[in-house]
C-alpha cells in the first residue's frame, strides 16, 4: 500500500539485524503501536533520503544501510512523524505554540504555516510542524546540547511530554 510506488527490495538478514539492533537502541516510547510495518525499497522515488515514512509504514532504502548512515538515528526521525502524527490535538497545539507555529486556516479550509525566523536544527525543519518536531526529537536523543542551544522551547517541550527517561538505551547527555 505504499503510495509512492517505489521498487521493493528484499530484506537482507544482516539488515534485519541491523534494523532491530537500531530499534532496541530507542526508547520505548518513541515505538508507536500504530506502526504497520517497516519496508525495503531500493531507491526513494521523490526523495534523496534514507528512509521515508507514512500511513503508518516506514521504507528504508538501500543508502540507508551505507557505512556513514547511523541507523537509529534515521529510525528516531521516521518514528518520531508517527508520533506526531499520533499526539492529541492539544499536544500537538501546545508544540507548536511552544516553538512558535501557528496556522491560519484559509476560505477552502486548506492550513497555512506562520513559522519562526529561525532556530532550526536542520533546514527542512521550516517545512512543518511535523518534519520541525521529527528533527528535535531526532536532536534531543541523538545530540540534545544542539538542540538546548539552537531551539530550547522544543527541548523543553519534549522534556516535559516524554520525561527524563526519554533518551537512548545507554546514553551520555552531551551537557
Amino acid at each position: 500500500d505504499w503510495p509512492l510506488k517505489e521498487k521493493a527490495a528484499k530484506w537482507s538478514e544482516e539488515e534485519i539485524e541491523r534494523v532491530l539492533e537500531a530499534l532496541s537502541e530507542l526508547p520505548d516510547s518513541l515505538l508507536e503501536k500504530s506502526i504497520q510495518g517497516i519496508y525495503r525499497a531500493t531507491k526513494s522515488k521523490n526523495y534523496p533520503n534514507p528512509a521515508s515514512s507514512r500511513d503508518n509504514q516506514i521504507v528504508l532504502y538501500d543508502t540507508i544501510f551505507g557505512e556513514l548512515r547511523n541507523l537509529s538515528r534515521i529510525l528516531a526521525h521516521e518514528l518520531s512523524h508517527e508520533v506526531y502524527r499520533n499526539l492529541s490535538k492539544e499536544d500537538q497545539i501546545a508544540y507548536q505554540t511552544a516553538t512558535n507555529w501557528f496556522a491560519i486556516s484559509k476560505r477552502n479550509k486548506e492550513k497555512v504555516w506562520i513559522r519562526r525566523k529561525s532556530g532550526y536544527v536542520e533546514s527542512d525543519g521550516i517545512l512543518s510542524p511535523a518534519e520541525d518536531f521529527a528533527n528535535n526529537v531526532e536532536y534531543f536523543l541523538f545530540q540534545p546540547a544542539k538542540l538546548r542551544k539552537i531551539t530550547p522551547t522544543a527541548y523543553d517541550w519534549i522534556m516535559h511530554r516524554f520525561g527524563k527517561k526519554f533518551k537512548l538505551e545507554n546514553s551520555q547527555d552531551d551537557k
